[in-house]
């Protein structure tokens, strides 16, 4: 029996917002690149702009279950890169880790 964990249902709605973003590319690209999409991954709204907390805040409020993930439109920079991969190396060093925590690995990532 799988537990779902904070950890774990947090990776699970990224993977669905993350999927409905591909599904949505030939859509939204080129022609809203450097602009943000906000996602509810339970239900696949969205909203789509240039200020990312006023769409966070737009979709809180119609949704206040926290199940948002934000992401700038188009190819990721390079900063987005670097962070992605530094994400991920930590992750599979920490996430089986008995000592693994959500603050352990935020406080990685500051």
């Amino acid at each position: 029996m799988t537990i779902l964990t904070p950890a774990l249902a947090h990776g699970l709605d990224t993977h669905k917002a993350d999927r409905l973003y591909e599904e949505l590319r030939p859509i939204l690209e080129p022609e809203h690149n450097g602009e943000f999409i906000v996602i509810h991954p339970g239900n696949g709204d969205y909203l789509v702009g240039k200020d990312s907390v006023a769409l966070m805040l737009a979709l809180h409020q119609k949704y206040k279950d926290g199940r948002l993930r934000r992401r700038r439109i188009g190819p990721a920079t390079e900063e987005e890169t670097r962070y992605a991969e530094r994400f991920a190396l930590l992750r599979r060093q920490f996430v089986h880790s008995e000592e693994y925590d959500d603050k352990q690995m935020e406080s990685f990532l500051s």
